[in-house]
């Protein structure tokens, strides 16, 4: 089974984002034998401008906020870069990058942010 703060941050996403008819077929899930104990490190890679590796840390929450681990082309760690909640990002660029960013009603909308270097990474 998988650890308890798992399975709360799963039960919140799904209390958030699943309607009230399906949220019992959602948290059946949580039961099911086949249910591994552990989660990936990571849940997307996308390759950004300047060489570098985007790798968001995983969550069962697909649409909370994002951890980004930013890795150079040879794997050195630059830093860790927030997204804001409900964004799925797509594209990373050297100075912007783009998502879909997903409302209230679950319509998703185009969204540039701008890339903000801390410390010249």
């Amino acid at each position: 089974a998988p650890t308890s703060r798992l399975a709360e941050e799963y039960r919140a996403f799904v209390a958030e984002f699943i309607p009230a008819e399906l949220m019992d077929a959602y948290l059946q899930a949580l039961e099911h034998p086949a249910l591994p104990e552990h989660a990936p490190v990571y849940a997307q890679l996308v390759a950004a401008g300047g060489d570098q590796m985007w790798a968001r840390r995983w969550s069962p929450n697909p649409l909370s906020e994002g951890a980004w681990d930013v890795f150079d082309a040879g794997g050195v760690h630059l830093g860790t870069v927030r997204t804001p909640k409900r964004l799925r990002v797509l594209s990373v660029y050297d100075e912007s990058l783009l998502g879909t960013w997903f409302d209230d009603f679950g319509v998703q909308h185009v969204r540039r942010y701008p890339v903000v270097r801390v410390g010249g990474t």
